[in-house]
């Protein structure tokens, strides 16, 4: 008999599992990072190195995303770039990331506002909440750097709509050939570098936001180029080179080595290209598949749960500090709580606006499942 959730995943012989996996796991490490900063006024020792440095896990997601953009929509710019297939490709991208990204928007905004306005006390001037929600609705709020910001992870959304932006033209000048390709992901590895090198990789807002999830978009597109390397590896060795990728990766985020942690993220990337390997066995299970799934909708609602969880931790218990007990209560009621919403939300929101978006701004040919 199996255990529930760590059954083989159901899925089709095209897809990733582990990197499916990887996402959901992504998003679960950022929840956990965030449980710590939704207490500010308080110490919280309890806290590991790990999840206090969990905010690399943003940089995984946008190798990934990389990654897989490049694997599904590269040949469509390999020979030119031609208008109808630039727009079809945005009206693409725009379908599956602004309608979640919108509802995230306006939920954080209602919940945040009226709590500030009923019990926290004072909002914002209006100058600055009506330039907030422009820049939010124009994707734009981590770019020109909002005045006011309600949800944190939002940040991303709009440094990865660039990413897509700029993907036809790096697919058509740069990934033409494998060697350029590779500088490129030299050149981008090495602003990583850069941006890490005596201060933190941490910046969400800025051209330098823009740099860093450009930087990793571009690594996890070049990495696509090269996703027959691991094929003739012998399933004992790829499942060597792949824990030894993780315990790298786990090691240097726990310690707080960001560019090492980045380095590990790629070499996971790069050796879990298929699906066999000892993390096959492992993530290829139907409860970290399934976290994968919801994901993104995770990622965006976990934040505004946080928020409700430590209005209610401070205004009903009246807590003047929290113990250890409390804290990992916390940690674990965020992770089961944005589990729970962003099922909903996929279900009920995500996945129906997408198909109805798609449905009307491509032709049906185009709309199949990224």
């Amino acid at each position: 008999m199996v255990i529930f959730g760590l059954a083989p995943a159901q899925h089709d012989d095209t897809e990733i599992v582990i990197h499916t996996s990887l996402r959901g796991i992504a998003a679960l490490c950022v929840v956990v990072y965030h449980v710590g900063l939704g207490f500010p006024f308080l110490d919280i020792p309890f806290r590991t190195g790990f999840a206090g440095h969990s905010y690399l896990f943003v940089d995984l997601f946008f190798l990934l995303s990389g990654y897989i953009i490049c694997i599904k929509y590269r040949s469509w710019f390999s020979g030119g770039i031609s208008v109808s297939g630039y727009v079809r490709f945005m009206a693409l991208r725009f379908a599956r990331i602004y309608p979640n990204f919108l509802l995230w928007v306006f939920i954080p905004f209602a919940v945040v506002g009226l709590a500030q306005g009923l019990w926290i006390g004072g909002l914002p001037p209006l100058a600055d909440l009506l330039m907030s929600v422009a820049l939010h609705i124009l994707m734009m709020q981590s770019v020109l750097d909002a005045p006011v910001v309600w949800n944190t992870p939002l940040w991303s959304i709009p440094v990865e709509m660039v990413s897509y932006a700029l993907f036809p033209l790096l697919t058509f000048v740069f990934f033409q050939s494998r060697t350029f390709a590779l500088i490129c992901a030299c050149i981008a590895f090495g602003i990583v570098i850069h941006l890490g090198w005596g201060q933190s990789i941490d910046v969400i807002t800025g051209p330098v936001a823009i740099v860093r999830g450009l930087a990793g978009f571009t690594i996890g597109g070049v990495l696509a180029l090269f996703s027959s390397t691991t094929h003739r590896l012998p399933d004992a060795v790829l499942s060597v080179l792949q824990a030894s990728a993780l315990l790298v990766s786990i090691t240097a985020v726990h310690s707080g080595y960001e560019v090492t942690s980045i380095a590990g993220f790629i070499c996971l990337v790069w050796l879990t290209q298929e699906n066999r390997g000892v993390l096959y066995l492992l993530l290829g299970r139907q409860a970290f598949h399934t976290a994968g799934i919801y994901s993104f909708s995770v990622y965006l609602a976990h934040t505004t749960l946080i928020f409700v969880i430590n209005l209610f931790y401070y205004k009903l218990v009246r807590a003047t500090e929290m113990t250890e007990t409390d804290y990992w209560a916390t940690s674990a009621l965020a992770l089961v709580s944005s589990l729970i919403v962003g099922r909903f939300c996929y279900h009920h929101f995500e996945l129906p606006t997408q198909k109805a978006m798609r449905a009307r701004m491509v032709p049906r040919r185009e709309t199949a499942k990224n």
